[in-house]
């Protein structure tokens, strides 16, 4: 679970139609900088400056409904 001032920060970044969006589908508010989207419409991003220790990534996927079969492989 995320401290408040870090809930707070991350709902200001990313405005509150985000902020419900990731706390629906990922569970947790993060803001940081769009990396990459690849050819199924996952969007990567990353923020190694103000997340947690390993969980500086992670992935926004285009269906809601998602399948690891959906994710590009690993170059």
């Amino acid at each position: 679970m995320s401290t408040l001032a870090r809930t707070l920060r991350n709902l200001r970044k990313v405005g509150i139609r985000g902020y419900f969006h990731q706390l629906l589908y990922i569970g947790d508010t993060k803001a940081g900088t769009f990396i990459a989207k690849d050819r199924y419409g996952n969007k990567y991003y990353e923020n190694v400056e103000q997340e947690l220790p390993l969980r500086t990534r992670w992935v926004d996927y285009k269906d809601h409904e998602y399948s690891p079969y959906a994710l590009a492989p690993a170059s």
